[in-house]
C-alpha cells in the first residue's frame, strides 16, 4: 500500500520559512554595515540631509573638483563641514584648504578659481560679480573672457578688470593682496605686479584680513591652544567715514596711536550720547573695543585726547543689505562687513 507522502509537510515548511527569514536578516544587516562603513569613510554623505546648509542662501558658484581635505562654512552656520565635488558655493561662504588640498571653483562659464593649498577665502556676490576676500594663501584665477571681480582689502574694496588669461591672487602679509599675471617661472612669494591698467585700485594699503574675519579652523585651533598673537592695527582705525554693514554684531576696535604718550582718554558717542569712556596711562595701548551689546544701527563719533592734542573720527553702523553694500561700493566708501 502506497503511503500518502507529500514534500509540503508542516515541518518542512517551517524550516524553509525560518531559513528564508534568517537569510533576509543577514543580508539586511550586512547592507546596513556596508552603508555605515561608507558613510563613515565619506566626508559628504550626510551633507544633503542638512537643510540648514542651503535654506535662505544665494547660489553663486560650484566646486567642480577637489583634492585632499578642505572645509566650507556658510553664513548661516558656524560649523566647518567637508567640501564635496559638484557642491554649490553660496554667497558669503568661507572655504579653507589644508596644506595638501586644492579646490576648483567654477564662478561662471568664463571664470574659474583654483584655490591653492593652505588658503582661506570668503566669496560674495555684488551686482552679479564675484567679491573675493582672501585672508590667507593663494588663488589662481583663470578667465576665458574679460571678467570683473572685486577684491576685499581691509576696509576697502578694489575693482579689478581681468583680461583673458591666468592670474595669481596672493595675500602678502607685508603689502596686502596682490594680483599678478601668470608666468611659468613666477615665484609666488615675489610675483610680478599686474599692470595698473588691468587692475584699477581704489584703496590704500590693506590691513590683515585675518584680524577682521572669522578665523579658519587652523587659526581657531591655535587660539584655543593658547597661542598668543600680537594684533597690529593700521592706526587710526577704523578709517574715517567707514560704514559697518552688520548682520551679527561683533566688537569694533578703535584706536588713534600705538601707545599713550602721557595721560589719555577715549570717549565714544552714539547719536551724540556718550556710551563708552576710558582713561589710559602712559605707554598703555590706546585701542578701545566696543562690545557687541553696545553696537546698534546709527552714527558713532569718538574722540581721543592727550595732554597736548585731540583726535576725532566717526563711523556709521547700518543693517547689512546688498543695496547698502552696492551703494557704498559705487561711492567708494570704506566698508567693514560683520556677518
Amino acid at each position: 500500500m502506497v503511503s500518502n507522502v507529500s514534500f509540503f509537510k508542516t515541518s518542512n515548511l517551517g524550516r524553509g520559512f525560518y531559513y528564508f527569514v534568517e537569510k533576509v536578516t543577514l543580508y539586511f544587516f550586512g547592507f546596513l554595515l556596508a552603508l555605515s562603513l561608507y558613510a563613515l569613510s565619506s566626508e559628504s554623505f550626510f551633507l544633503p540631509f542638512i537643510p540648514e546648509l542651503t535654506e535662505g542662501l544665494d547660489a553663486m558658484a560650484g566646486i567642480s573638483s577637489k583634492s585632499g581635505h578642505s572645509s566650507k562654512k556658510t553664513i548661516t552656520d558656524s560649523l566647518w563641514l567637508p567640501t564635496a565635488s559638484n557642491q554649490i558655493v553660496y554667497s558669503g561662504d568661507a572655504l579653507f584648504t589644508d596644506s595638501e588640498s586644492t579646490l576648483v571653483i567654477k564662478i561662471n562659464d568664463t571664470a574659474k578659481l583654483f584655490v591653492e593649498p593652505d588658503s582661506y577665502i570668503r566669496l560674495r556676490k555684488i551686482d552679479g560679480k564675484p567679491l573675493i576676500r582672501l585672508s590667507k594663501g593663494v588663488v589662481k584665477a583663470e578667465v576665458t573672457d574679460e571678467q570683473i571681480i572685486f577684491i576685499k582689502k581691509g576696509a576697502m574694496i578694489e575693482k579689478a578688470i581681468l583680461q583673458k588669461g591666468t592670474y595669481f591672487i596672493k595675500n602678502d602679509q607685508t603689502s596686502g593682496i596682490q594680483i599678478t599675471t601668470y608666468d611659468q617661472n613666477v615665484n609666488l612669494s615675489h610675483g610680478k605686479k599686474e599692470n595698473t591698467e588691468q587692475t584699477k585700485s581704489s584703496m590704500a594699503q590693506a590691513e590683515d584680513d585675518s584680524q577682521m574675519d572669522s578665523k579658519s579652523p587652523h587659526l581657531e585651533q591655535e587660539i584655543n591652544n593658547g597661542v598668543e598673537q600680537e594684533i597690529q592695527y593700521d592706526l587710526p582705525t577704523p578709517t574715517q567715514g567707514t560704514i559697518f554693514l552688520v548682520k551679527n554684531p561683533k566688537e569694533i576696535a578703535i584706536g588713534s596711536m600705538a601707545k599713550c604718550p602721557n595721560s589719555c582718554s577715549f570717549k565714544v558717542y552714539f547719536n551724540q550720547t556718550n556710551v563708552l569712556e576710558k582713561n589710559m596711562k602712559i605707554n598703555e595701548p590706546t585701542v578701545l573695543k566696543i562690545p557687541p551689546d553696545k553696537i546698534q544701527e546709527g552714527y558713532y563719533e569718538w574722540t581721543f585726547e592727550t595732554e597736548t592734542s585731540q583726535f576725532k573720527s566717526d563711523f556709521k553702523v547700518k543693517k547689512f543689505s546688498e543695496d547698502e553694500l552696492s551703494n557704498a561700493l559705487l561711492n567708494e566708501i570704506p566698508i567693514e562687513i560683520q556677518y
